[in-house]
């Protein structure tokens, strides 16, 4: 059996499909986290800055029902106590993290 080429291997419409598969889907999980879960932290943030505890704990709850990777989830978790503990500081630190694992 003879070797494929990258170029070749690439260039085959079985590979040039899934990567537009791929790529397609890529996208828009990309914008959902961008306008949708990093909004939501950085609300969390805001309304304990401003101790608006209502408006915090209402959102906690909104992004707990949403399902993450175990990492991700611990941290919900974490920033969920911070925000319940009222520590400023803690959920700071916990929505920074957040932040930093949603934009990859």
């Amino acid at each position: 059996m003879e070797k494929k080429s990258f170029k070749k291997w690439i260039g085959t419409r079985k590979v040039q499909r899934r990567l537009v598969i791929f790529t397609f889907m890529l996208v828009p999980l990309l914008l959902l986290l961008l306008f949708t879960y990093i909004p939501f932290v950085e609300m969390i943030r805001f309304s304990m800055q401003e101790m608006d505890i209502d408006q915090a704990d209402q959102l906690i709850t909104q992004l707990q029902e949403y399902r993450y990777p175990d990492g991700m989830a611990q941290n919900i978790q974490k920033l969920a106590e911070a925000v319940t503990d009222l520590n400023q500081e803690e959920t700071e630190q916990v929505a920074e993290l957040l932040i930093v694992q949603m934009q990859g």
